[in-house]
């Protein structure tokens, strides 16, 4: 069990939990984080890079808070952070949700009226997202329904940040 320390960022109005680091030392951590990038890099070794991110968690999560990187000097400090897997388990460490059954769940929640909203677009976007729902006829798959559900909304967000002049771009 972690212990958590409360620390208070008066500047910003707001606290922040803070894990104690698990019996481990500044320099530990530090070698562990090397490991660490050595382990990023190579393939088939994912609980591996599962468990050092989990021994490593209380120094990343002080180094997030009290230094407030750069995403990009974040991500070169630690890069397994950024994959899928890692990202929803640091989530589930700090807010214990799981992130991709909360999203699905609040997806599938809203999938009626986002259909309904979709339905209603006229226009050559309505005609697009007419053809990119068009899968959700032909199957009763909740995979297909959730992709075409997502892909109609970037379709739809992309013609708003259009206009409003910003940019959403698909990856």
């Amino acid at each position: 069990m972690q212990s958590w320390l409360w620390c208070e960022k008066a500047e910003k109005s707001r606290g922040e939990l803070l894990p104690h680091l698990p019996g481990e030392t500044a320099e530990t951590l530090e070698k562990l984080r090397v490991t660490l990038l050595s382990e990023v890099m190579q393939r088939n070794n994912e609980d591996k890079v599962a468990t050092l991110m989990e021994k490593t968690f209380a120094c990343r999560r002080q180094e997030v808070v009290r230094q407030a990187p750069m995403i990009a000097d974040f991500k070169t400090r630690r890069p397994a952070l950024f994959n899928v897997r890692e990202v929803n388990a640091e989530l589930k460490r700090i807010t214990t949700i799981n992130l991709q059954s909360k999203f699905f769940s609040s997806l599938d929640i809203n999938s009626t009226s986002l259909i309904d909203v979709y339905t209603k677009k006229g226009g050559v976007q309505g005609k697009k997202i007419k053809s990119i729902m068009l899968p959700i006829t032909q199957t009763d798959s909740i995979d297909v329904r959730r992709e075409c559900i997502l892909k109609g909304l970037l379709c739809l967000l992309q013609r708003r940040s259009r206009e409003a002049g910003e940019g959403i771009h698909e990856h």
